[in-house]
């Protein structure tokens, strides 16, 4: 019998503050991003009112003017468009191979451009859903994009300024007056642009709208803000400005009619005179200790800047800010489970976040710069051994560190409970080579308040730095930097077994709780199985890409898990010697795990800022099932590779192109089109055929009268023509011209064959006559050049079919249109 597994579900997230850019929506509402969802946070009470879910990390979010629309660029390379008001996803672009860097709404709301790794610029039409034009011709990555009314305006490290024009979707003209890569660009006000480079430079352009040229470099200045400015945000008359030192810079946008009311400055206008403060006038600069991921400037004199984890926000008064708020939260290097799996512990540099399984917040303690940690029996206590050697002890209760004492001359790498009769204590190691056994006693002081003290009750030296180590009932084991790992019988510390085997040290190590094995990761990327009775290597597991940085063993069983620096979570079965699944949720570098008592759960912590619960669940897990998949991801992959390849060495790789690209989604719908093309048109020959000789038997009643073919299962009760359209109309608008293009000819003509029958009995006309539009277009060669009488003629039906069925839903619009009008104007009349 096939042996199952039962599956773990992601059932909660946390962790992050904000992993992208933030935007203000309003005054009292900021866009967030953490990991994966986008949210509308209320700063003023510091609630969460709407959420935005996309499938992959989220890389950066634009929202539109109207605050109609919210588009989210995912690492993968698609752009989700979000309604802001319900916060339903309305259509989603595939048009990157790499995380999307750039986005940028047009002024009406209808169009976005996007930009990533690639030097390519996209633009998408979100009321038609679909891509309008892919723009390449930089060199080098680009770095900002925008757009003014009928261009888009670019401008990346190659030093170049392009515009591009939307209506003939090509290069308009290129600037090359700026000397040295350009990190940002923006709208100042209408026809008036401002770059900075990495020359420290500002420089104005002007739009000028000649036959030759759409913009011209009116002058260059520099501001006294101590460095090169490299993103640019505006609102009203206040430009923010983000330094690449840390500064940030808040000044005052000089608008035209503020030139012309001035007497110097309309002088030096009209003498061509150039002078940087008569279009931008810096009023503040201020260094932060931290790095500066993004800046947004709102109304009131309100800035938000996103840092690591964190974002910060001020208030501008006569231009000098107070700050409002202060939000950051370090990477959980170690994440705990308490003994009565209630609570999640989440420690990192000088932080100890506790947190529900369910991913609610219950507080953050400050303690010192931790490396390891453990809860101690009863779960209320965490001991936290830090990078300066001490031992701190937290109170959870009391949300307080009640002691901290110094333990090992250097770094303390790993600490671990300790039960030995009716003792409690820990069991500390650290770079000194010493490992220490230290007695907690938990004690009530005068007011009431609980307090820690630890005793030493004993230590051993060991023979190199010590990296990690488990304590069971029976054992201790140690790993340490030599590759080893000893194992000494418990409670006489007897030297017992030396495990050597991995290439590099041993990083994590855990012992199932029947004592008979001991499994451990190294460095070296493997993982192996040992048996604790006589040290043998029972099994060499390969499978991650990057350290193990963690080993948890699921209680009662000989599975467990893993993670790596490779961001995968996988599941092992240590007796058959087999891997049941890879988890892989987290977007950067798995740091520590955590297994609940039973194992009804684990939680994994990562560099992506957050931690995931894993919940088990009743699903079950076939083994064979999984290893298909990941063959089939690993063809996906591969062959997306090939695309990419391909893509970047065609000869019209700097020319204009079509907005999306090729996926492995667009490539199933293409090869379940054509199947389904073939189906179609096998059954609708088959049902002609009947019909030509039950026409025929009704001429001349002669045998048995002919019996209609059998209906066709796969066509699932429809006809032929409503079967293809069912399935053409979920492909996804964004998606279609993709699929359209891998159809070989014959294909094609088949597919329009169909069209023609689609308009000849009105369904879904603009889906159809789109199609046919873009077919047309696609294999104009061939059909311009065919001789073959059916095919024109269907052709010639086509074109009058689509003529007078746009005609039609022409009228019917702007009849109805005209109906809500006069509709609108009876309620104003009512109202």
């Amino acid at each position: 019998m096939v042996k199952t597994y039962l599956d773990y579900k992601v059932d909660a997230r946390g962790g992050a503050i904000s992993t992208a850019n933030i935007l203000y929506f309003n005054s009292k509402q900021i866009l967030v991003v953490r990991n994966k969802t986008v949210i509308l946070l209320n700063t003023r009470t510091n609630t969460i009112e709407r959420k935005y879910i996309c499938d992959e990390e989220i890389s950066v979010i634009a929202v539109d003017d109207e605050r109609n629309h919210i588009a989210a660029g995912t690492v993968d390379g698609k752009v989700n468009i979000f309604s802001c008001l319900d916060g339903e996803l309305l259509v989603t672009f595939s048009g990157h191979r790499t995380g999307v860097r750039i986005l940028e709404f047009s002024e009406n709301g209808e169009m976005v451009l996007s930009v990533a790794n690639e030097p390519e610029i996209v633009v998408w039409d979100i009321v038609r859903e679909e891509g309008v034009c892919r723009f390449r011709g930089h060199l080098n990555m680009i770095q900002g994009a925008l757009f003014i009314p009928g261009f888009v305006v670019s401008v990346g490290d190659d030093g170049l300024v392009k515009v591009w024009d939307l209506e003939i979707q090509q290069c308009r003209q290129t600037i090359v007056g700026h000397r040295a890569a350009i990190k940002a660009i923006i709208e100042l006000e209408d026809n008036i642009l401002l770059t900075s480079t990495i020359d420290g430079k500002l420089r104005v352009l002007q739009r000028v709208d000649n036959e030759d040229d759409i913009l011209e470099i009116k002058g260059e200045g520099v501001l006294a803000i101590g460095g090169d400015v490299e993103e640019f945000t505006k609102k009203g008359k206040i430009l923010g400005m983000r330094v690449n030192n840390g500064t940030l810079g808040y000044a005052e946008i000089i608008t035209s009619n503020e030139r012309l009311q001035s007497k110097k400055r309309k002088k030096r206008l009209e003498d061509g005179e150039f002078l940087l403060t008569d279009y931008v006038t810096l009023r503040h600069a201020m260094k932060l200790n931290t790095a500066i991921k993004s800046i947004c400037v709102g109304d009131d004199g309100l800035m938000v800047v996103a840092i690591t984890n964190g974002f910060k926000e001020y208030r501008y008064k006569e231009w000098n800010p107070a700050p409002l708020q202060d939000h950051y939260r370090p990477d959980a290097r170690v994440v705990l489970v308490s003994d009565d799996d209630m609570k999640v512990a989440c420690i990192g540099d000088g932080n100890c976040s506790m947190w529900n399984p369910n991913g609610t917040n219950l507080g953050s303690i400050d303690c010192g710069r931790a490396n390891t940690a453990t809860f101690l029996p009863g779960g209320r206590f965490i001991a936290i051994g830090t990078v300066g050697g001490s031992i701190e002890i937290i109170d959870t209760a009391a949300s307080v560190v009640i002691g901290s004492m110094t333990a090992h001359s250097g770094e303390i790498t790993v600490i671990k409970p300790w039960k030995g009769g009716d003792m409690i204590g820990l069991v500390s190691g650290g770079k000194d080579k010493q490992v220490r056994l230290w007695m907690v006693d938990v004690l009530t002081d005068e007011d009431g308040k609980k307090c820690v003290t630890l005793t030493k009750e004993n230590e051993w030296e060991m023979d190199d730095s010590i990296l990690n180590l488990i304590v069971s009932r029976q054992v201790l084991a140690v790993a340490l930097m030599d590759n080893t790992v000893k194992v000494y019988k418990l409670p006489t510390m007897q030297f017992y077994l030396s495990l050597y085997g991995h290439n590099l040290p041993v990083t994590a190590l855990d012992i199932s709780d029947d004592n008979n094995i001991i499994i451990t990761g190294s460095a070296d990327k493997s993982i192996k199985v040992w048996g604790l009775q006589y040290g043998e290597c029972i099994k060499t597991f390969k499978g991650h890409e990057g350290l193990i940085t963690g080993i948890a063993c699921i209680p009662r069983t000989h599975y467990f898990f893993s993670v790596s620096r490779d961001k995968s979570l996988r599941y092992w079965d240590a007796d058959k010697q087999i891997q049941i699944k890879t988890f892989k949720e987290h977007n950067a570098g798995i740091l520590s795990i955590g297994c609940s008592t039973f194992g009804d759960y684990i939680v994994s912590s990562s560099a992506d800022h957050s931690f995931i619960v894993w919940m088990r669940s009743k699903e079950q897990i076939f083994v064979e099932e999984e290893e298909n998949k990941q063959l089939t991801q690993h063809f996906n992959d591969e062959e997306l590779k090939q695309l990419d390849f391909v893509d970047r060495n065609a000869p019209d790789r700097l020319d204009t192109n079509e907005a999306s690209r090729k996926t492995i989604e667009t490539i199933k719908d293409a090869e379940d089109l054509m199947a389904v093309l073939d189906l179609v048109t096998k059954e609708d020959f088959s049902m002609k055929g009947y019909e030509e000789e039950l026409a025929q038997w009704n001429l001349n009643p002669v045998g048995d009268k002919p019996q209609p073919p059998e209906p066709n299962i796969l066509l699932c009760g429809l006809s032929p023509s409503d079967h293809l359209l069912k399935l053409v109309g979920k492909i996804s608008p964004s998606n279609l011209q993709q699929t359209l293009l891998m159809l070989p000819t014959s294909n094609a003509i088949l597919l329009l064959r169909w069209v023609v029958d689609w308009l000849e009995k009105d369904k879904r006309i603009l889906m159809s006559v789109t199609i046919a539009s873009f077919l047309c277009k696609v294999h104009y060669s061939y059909f311009s050049g065919s001789k073959d009488a059916s095919l024109i003629e269907m052709l010639e039906k086509l074109a009058n079919l689509c003529k007078s069925r746009i005609e039609k839903l022409r009228l019917t619009t702007a009849t109805n249109l005209e109906l809500l009008k006069v509709v609108d104007l009876e309620l104003n009349d009512k109202n």
